[in-house]
């Protein structure tokens, strides 16, 4: 009996306890305050608020929008990594591992086009940026894609359906930065 009441007893700390402890959201009734979430003002980047004047780090990598003779459309951003410094000793990272071209079937973005191809990104713009083409009828091999000579802005599109992919990274800034896939199918 003795032993049934430690338990008991036990058992009834460990559920206070747990009930005690909140995750911050309203169901928990212990919300976090502004103060609790934000990000020390020092730690401001080159992603512009709606006044244009600058505003906390960016905190994943930037769309892409892609257009070409007149039509435009948002790539598919797949695979990625993320950093944002917190403050002076800690980093957020996120790892997001998205699926390729081929496995995307009606999720695939298609733009008709002509010559080339432009890129604008929502946030700021990549450091870097690469770009590989493969044809629509070969994207299942992955030893087909071909290098396309790009100079950060726009790439030289091919004749018939191709898929591109476009590998982009942030490097510059100390506060932010990371690598991004993107995909796009054009019909040149």
């Amino acid at each position: 009996m003795k032993k049934r009441m430690v338990f008991l007893a036990a058992l009834a700390l460990c559920a206070g306890l747990l009930c005690g402890c909140g995750d911050g959201s309203p169901a928990s009734g212990t919300e976090s305050t502004p103060a609790e979430t934000s990000l020390p003002e020092s730690q401001a980047s080159l992603a512009g608020n709606q006044d244009g004047e600058e505003s906390g780090p960016v905190e994943s990598p930037p769309y892409l929008e892609v257009s070409s003779g007149g039509s435009d459309v948002q790539a598919a951003r797949s695979t990625y990594g993320w950093t944002v410094l917190i403050d002076d000793r800690t980093t957020k990272g996120i790892n997001a591992d998205g699926v390729g071209p081929a496995s995307m079937g009606e999720q695939l973005p298609w733009l008709e086009g002509a010559g080339t191809a432009e890129l604008s990104w929502d946030g700021p713009a990549p450091d870097s940026v690469s770009v590989e083409g493969v044809p629509a009828s070969q994207l299942t091999d992955y030893v087909a894609g071909q290098p396309v000579e790009c100079d950060g802005e726009s790439f030289p599109l091919q004749e018939g359906e191709w898929v591109y992919t476009v590998y982009a990274t942030w490097d510059s800034s100390e506060d932010w930065g990371g690598y991004a896939w993107y995909y796009v199918g054009i019909t040149g």
